[in-house]
C-alpha cells in the first residue's frame, strides 16, 4: 500500500501531528473515500498513455535530429559502398541531402506516416535520414497503390451492375 508523509494543516488539527499516514486515512479525514489500488492503477496507465502519445506527436512536427556518424561508419555501410575511397564523408553528404529534403517536404508528409517512420528510424540501430525519406516515400506509393486499387474496385463493381441493369 502507498504511504506518505502528508502535512496539510485539516489533518494535524487532530493531534495527528508527525504519524505517518497512508493515503487512504488521508482521504478518511478529509472526508473522502479511500481511492482503490485499481483505481489508482488506471489512473497512472492513463497518464503515462497521455505523456507518450503527446510526445509521439509533438516530435512528429520537427524533423528529428539524428547522429548518422555511427550509421556512415558502420561496417555494413562500408561494405554496400564498395570502391568509394571517402565512405564515411560520402555518406555524411548524402546524408546532410536527405536532412535538406526532409525539412523542405515535411508538411507534406502525413503526421502518421511522421510518427511510423521516424519511429521504425529511430530504433532497432543507428538513424538514418536516407532512411527516413525512404520510409516515406514507401508509404506515398503504397497509398497511391492502395488508392488505385480502390478505384478498379469501384470501377469493376459499378461496370457489373450496370450489366445487370440491363
Amino acid at each position: 500500500m502507498f504511504t506518505s508523509v502528508i502535512k496539510p494543516t485539516a489533518i494535524f488539527d487532530n493531534n495527528q501531528c508527525g504519524k505517518r499516514l497512508t493515503s487512504n486515512s488521508v482521504f478518511r479525514q478529509l472526508g473522502m473515500k479511500p481511492l482503490t489500488s485499481q483505481f489508482t492503477v488506471v489512473c497512472c496507465l492513463v497518464c503515462v498513455g497521455a505523456l507518450l502519445t503527446t510526445d509521439n506527436a509533438a516530435a512528429a512536427d520537427v524533423v528529428p535530429k539524428f547522429n548518422v556518424r555511427p550509421s556512415c561508419n558502420s561496417p555494413a555501410r562500408r561494405l554496400v559502398v564498395v570502391g568509394h575511397a571517402k565512405v564515411p564523408e560520402a555518406c555524411l553528404k548524402h546524408e546532410k541531402e536527405a536532412h535538406e529534403v526532409l525539412i523542405k517536404h515535411w508538411s507534406r508528409y502525413a503526421l502518421s506516416d511522421k510518427t511510423n517512420c521516424v519511429g521504425k528510424v529511430s530504433y532497432g540501430g543507428p538513424p538514418s535520414y536516407i532512411e527516413l525519406l525512404s520510409c516515406f516515400e514507401t508509404m506515398e506509393h503504397a497509398r497511391k497503390i492502395r488508392e488505385a486499387h480502390r478505384k478498379e474496385l469501384r470501377a469493376s463493381r459499378s461496370g457489373k451492375e450496370a450489366g445487370r441493369e440491363q
